[in-house]
């Protein structure tokens, strides 16, 4: 077993052998439970696995998922899967318990006739078989999200082990949260190939945490090719719900005239794409940095689309510096100075994409995507300006002398390592967690 072998393995039984009984994803926070969009848009990037046990023992793998629906009847249109060996192309319908199917209405609508599964988040104590209206049985499916990795561990009654060295544990916990950043990818690029897998994550990355889910529902119901034609900038805003005529009308010419040409567009499609724009109530709209704001963010997204085979060349090749300069280069002659789409001007014109942003999307989409040791390299050559709450509180309750916790917070290295031991371990008592570690 090599060093960063053993660091992995170290750490992985550090992680399962520890008292922290709030073990999560990577890169999350335990969290309430989740709105319907939320789960949809999980399960299309493929974290709910790509092959489930039906409740009767059916074996149903995913191939494709299918289309968002624009229609009334089932979420996802046109899947291809694989039940019991075989092919078939179907519908799928998402539901929180087994019991939606009847208390919906699906059984006695001919739209759900070309259900294939009936998948579910939870079910009835009692078992609950349903039939579509030509009385066919449809195959249902229990989702749970899936790792080989991550699983929930519920803390033991003895201390964790003893560790050397705090080196040896933060790069343990670095190629942990690759292993399973990569694992998702992996999942998602099965699922939708690179291009679309990519244009996926990259969208929900520009939505920071308050407005991730929304942003990859916006890049899932439009789709990679959709998004990069002439018509992508007004689809995105129009299928976001940003685009109501009336807005516009205060503001000053130059937003009133690029709001106009987005409507022009829009009002076309609006009528057959109306059950796929997302409602007002999905967004978070902070109050600080507009140079963050949704608005200007979806314009960053539709000029990343129509610009996307340099962006998926520099990512097929792993190549950090061409990954960097595609994002700084982004130059949009609207947003440049604007926060929103009302015309509401910034202090300062600046990038679409700042850096920071451009730094955390090369740690979290590019490191993972290519093998442990490459993806380790990445991270150590990505210089970080800023910190967030949780790298700072994990500096804090370690006790590191601050020159080594300036050091450890340049790279992206070391707030990917701060970052899992926060998710796994915050706030175990740190003397207990690595005796002597200072």
């Amino acid at each position: 077993m090599t060093r960063s072998e053993q660091a992995l393995a170290e750490y992985t039984a550090l992680r399962h052998g520890g008292r922290s009984s709030h073990l999560a994803e990577a890169g999350a926070s335990p969290r309430k439970s989740p709105s319907e969009l939320s789960l949809q848009a999980d399960f299309y990037a493929g974290r709910f696995g790509l092959s489930w046990k039906g409740l009767d023992g059916e074996v149903i793998e995913a191939i494709h998922l299918g289309a968002w629906n624009r229609e009334p009847g089932p979420d996802f249109v046109g899947a291809r899967l694989r039940v019991d060996s075989r092919e078939i192309v179907g519908d799928i319908e998402l539901d929180r318990e087994d019991g939606d199917w009847e208390r919906h209405g699906h059984g006695a609508n001919p739209s759900f006739n070309r259900v294939a599964v009936h998948a579910v988040f939870r079910v009835a104590s009692k078992r609950v078989f349903i039939r579509t209206s030509e009385n066919r049985a449809v195959p249902q499916v229990l989702l749970v999200e899936t790792s080989s990795l991550h699983q929930r561990v519920e803390p033991p009654p003895t201390p964790p082990p003893r560790m050397d060295t705090l080196e040896k544990t933060l790069e343990g916990a670095v190629r942990f949260r690759l292993a399973v950043k990569r694992e998702r990818w992996l999942k998602a690029e099965a699922l939708h190939g690179l291009p679309e897998a990519l244009f996926q994550a990259v969208a929900s990355a520009l939505g920071y945490k308050n407005n991730a889910i929304p942003f990859l529902l916006l890049a899932q119901r439009i789709g990679l090719e959709r998004a990069r034609d002439s018509e992508g900038e007004a689809m995105l805003f129009g299928l976001a719900g940003f685009l109501e005529a009336a807005r516009f009308d205060a503001a000053e010419e130059d937003a009133r005239t690029y709001a106009r040409e987005l409507w022009n567009t829009w009002w076309l499609q609006r009528g057959q794409h109306e059950r796929l724009i997302l409602p007002k109530s999905a967004w978070t709209f902070p109050a600080g940095r507009p140079a963050n704001h949704p608005h200007r963010r979806v314009g960053a997204l539709a000029l990343i689309a129509r610009s996307f085979p340099a962006l998926e060349k520099s990512f097929r090749a792993a190549d950090l510096s061409a990954f960097l300069s595609f994002f700084r280069r982004l130059e949009h002659p609207f947003w440049r100075g604007r926060a929103s789409l009302d015309g509401r001007p910034l202090q300062t014109p600046c990038a679409l994409v700042g850096e920071d942003r451009a730094v955390e999307m090369a740690a979290n989409l590019l490191a993972p995507a290519v093998a442990a040791d490459p993806g380790l390299a990445i991270l150590r050559q990505l210089r970080c300006v800023n910190t967030n709450a949780k790298v700072r509180r994990t500096l804090a309750w370690l006790g590191l002398p601050p020159e080594h916790a300036r050091t450890l917070t340049k790279t992206a290295f070391g707030q990917q390592a701060l970052l899992q031991l926060y998710e796994d371990f915050f706030p175990q008592n740190p003397q207990e967690f690595l005796p002597g570690h200072s």
